[in-house]
């Protein structure tokens, strides 16, 4: 389970599609089963000028404005269908080998001022920093405590989300952050990405005490979630709607009430690159409150559901200290207006770009 690499298009501009209905669809489809065959040709999926071509090409086409009816008669189109598992599993290698190779360019650096100059050669370094903004004020709208702890599961060799996080929630950011020192802790299924991970931070210089790590599966009854304030499920956390359900219920009965539960979804066409996520199954809806789900157009791909863990003190917000029960705010449901607040806020304001002075 890795953390998202392609979070949003390349810069490469998105095709031009001729006509609408019909015709747009199967031209569409043809593009995207064409790019399907010629990845199924390349000898390795490692980051380089024809697989960046081809992934970025798909994405831009995933990510173009199209009327539902189009992205519907693209979707049931059955060569397609057949090939969709086929594309997800690329695209999900083709992260692997995309963090692992920033990562190990990171961490050979000589000393930390070298480690930031190369990890802002990444392509993408910005869009998760976009991608983090929009979850979180998605999060303040249904909680508007902010997190001290949080788990990431499918961190990945590359934890740029998390230290996304970091940056945006750091203290000094502004006066009412004051007391809540965030912490994040990574969590991969692979022990060779949170090594990788682990030694990125260490010669970037990230608070050994602020980005912490850990080798486990989602799934892993043994890992203790009682003591997060949110936590985190990448994308690329389970390959299919039952998986993803599978782990959401196993990840939210570890939760205490309260907790906030971010999962990283698809819409739309977007759903050929990662599963769509149904959180509303009958056994999820026992244990979880859907607060807010926002689904961005254009660049961003993915997604985003966040939800609160029920159970006792179910409209309680996360509590900043655990030792302390009685600062626990209770809270009704979000409303649409206050969903509107927090999303107005957040399209007028900008992503806290990565940057030594957040660590």
């Amino acid at each position: 389970m890795h953390s998202q690499a392609f979070v949003c298009s390349p810069p490469p501009s998105p095709p031009s599609l001729p006509g609408c209905g019909d015709e747009e669809a199967a031209c569409c489809a043809d593009e995207i089963l064409s790019i399907h065959r010629q990845l199924l040709g390349l000898e390795d999926l490692r980051p380089g000028p024809r697989t960046d071509l081809l992934l970025g090409r798909l994405v831009a086409i995933c990510c173009q404005p199209m009327s539902s009816t189009t992205v519907r008669m693209i979707l049931v189109s059955p060569e397609l269908q057949l090939a969709v598992p086929i594309l997800r599993d690329i695209c999900s290698r083709a992260e692997s080998e995309l963090e692992t190779f920033w990562a190990s360019e990171v961490a050979r650096a000589v000393n930390a001022k070298d480690a930031w100059r190369r990890l802002s050669d990444f392509p993408y370094l910005d869009n998760y920093a976009d991608l983090t903004h929009m979850e979180l004020c998605a999060m303040r709208a249904v909680s508007p405590v902010p997190p001290q702890s949080i788990a990431f599961f499918g961190s990945g060799p590359l934890p740029l989300t998390s230290m996304a996080l970091l940056g945006e929630l750091s203290p000094n950011q502004s006066a009412d952050l004051q007391q809540h020192i965030l912490t994040v802790t990574n969590i991969d299924i692979s022990s060779s990405a949170i090594d990788a991970s682990r030694s990125m931070c260490e010669t970037l210089g990230v608070s050994s005490d602020r980005m912490l790590f850990r080798h486990a599966a989602a799934d892993d009854q043994s890992l203790d979630l009682i003591g997060f304030d949110a936590v985190y499920l990448a994308a690329l956390v389970g390959a299919s709607q039952h998986e993803k359900a599978e782990l959401i219920e196993s990840v939210a009965r570890r939760m205490k009430p309260g907790a906030l539960l971010v999962i990283r979804s698809c819409q739309g066409l977007k759903t050929i690159l990662y599963p769509e996520v149904d959180i509303f199954t009958p056994r999820l809806i026992k244990l979880l409150d859907t607060g807010a789900t926002l689904h961005p157009h254009g660049k961003v791909v993915n997604s985003v559901i966040v939800a609160r863990r029920l159970g006792r003190n179910n409209n309680a917000s996360f509590c900043p200290s655990r030792s302390e029960s009685s600062c626990c705010t209770h809270l009704p449901p979000p409303t649409a207006e206050t969903l509107q607040v927090h999303l107005d806020s957040c399209s007028t304001s900008q992503a806290k770009r990565l940057s030594p002075s957040s660590f």
